[in-house]
């Protein structure tokens, strides 16, 4: 993965093979990044994605196929247990156009994955919540 400033944090390529995960959280450690949002464009030819049952609590996971277009990528970086963790979704087009969407649980970049990543001077925390079953961000009273 590559790196250049911006005026709003960074920009990322990522390459082909990188496991976006590890590496997003590596440079978030190093650079000392606790709260951000991230967009981005690309490509992967691994993507695991899914969708949360709130009845069951659980996450129902899905590993695609084959490889698919990166076509949109949103999410948020905050602390878990005073670690940045990255809440990501995306839509994915395979070769025919088709378009699948969700939380991304895992991401291996094929051949490229380019991000914004926006840092912001605050520390969100994600907490657990017991009624959703899910670690959501918390704020101080205001």
């Amino acid at each position: 993965m590559k790196h250049i400033a911006t005026d709003t944090g960074y920009m990322l390529r990522f390459e082909l093979d990188d496991d976006f995960f590890t590496l997003l959280l590596q440079f978030c450690v190093d650079h000392n990044i606790n709260t951000a949002e991230l967009r981005g464009i690309g490509a992967a030819h691994q993507v695991e994605l899914g969708y949360y049952h709130l009845e069951r609590q659980e996450y129902e996971w899905r590993m695609l196929p084959e490889p698919v277009e990166v076509v949109s990528m949103t999410g948020n970086i905050a602390l878990v247990d005073d670690a940045p963790y990255a809440h990501v979704h995306a839509v994915v087009s395979d070769e025919r156009l088709q378009c699948f969407g969700g939380h991304v649980n895992r991401l291996v970049v094929g051949p490229t994955l380019e991000v914004f990543l926006d840092v912001h001077d605050v520390s969100v925390v994600r907490q657990d919540d017991e009624a959703t079953g899910l670690k959501l961000c918390t704020f101080p009273l205001v």
